[in-house]
């Protein structure tokens, strides 16, 4: 049995997971709608130097309609790596690489979303047609056992082109037989 990698969010988060803190932690989008969310990094003075792994989630929840027991939740992660050196001193923020053309500055971040959507997509989209066929296969009726059957052998027939020249051959025949008998008186 499996422990999950990430906390949700009725776990409180350990280690790394509490050095990434948001200024609105719940955020709720109108359909088409985007919003631009910050968080912030704040590392302990006493870390020891070395590489932290740390996540940030987005998780959508939708109830079913048809059945209240059912929530259906979507998630997706974007994992962090984070670097301590010796010497740590603040970034400023003008520092940070800003992508020609547009205003991301965690392109990254952005690339693995939509991975990862995609690939939630497709595994959905995957177990939507695995079970349709299960359903299609178990609605089909039972097929009757294959029987045997001889086929008779049916005698060619000539191709036209062959069938006139065929009869040609005979009638010259039949004319040549005629001619050499003799006649009777």
């Amino acid at each position: 049995q499996g422990t999950p990698a990430y906390k949700t969010r009725d776990t409180e988060s350990n280690d790394e997971g509490k050095w990434i803190t948001f200024d609105h932690p719940e955020v709720v989008l109108a359909p088409k709608e985007d919003q631009k969310e910050y968080f912030t990094l704040h590392v302990p003075p006493n870390t020891q130097p070395g590489e932290y792994r740390a996540g940030i989630a987005m998780e959508k929840t939708k109830k079913d309609t048809k059945n209240a027991n059912i929530t259906i939740a979507t998630r997706v992660i974007l994992h962090s790596k984070i670097t301590v050196s010796e010497n740590p001193s603040p970034v400023p923020k003008a520092a940070a690489p800003v992508v020609s053309g547009s205003d991301a500055k965690n392109q990254w971040q952005i690339y693995y979303f939509w991975i990862s959507l995609i690939l939630f997509l497709g595994s959905f989209i995957a177990l939507i047609w695995v079970t349709y066929n299960e359903k299609k296969a178990s609605r089909a009726p039972a097929t009757p056992a294959a029987t045997p059957t001889t086929k008779r052998a049916t005698p060619k027939r000539a191709s036209p082109r062959r069938r006139k020249s065929a009869t040609k051959t005979r009638v010259a025949k039949r004319k040549s037989t005629r001619r050499s008998h003799p006649k009777k008186s």
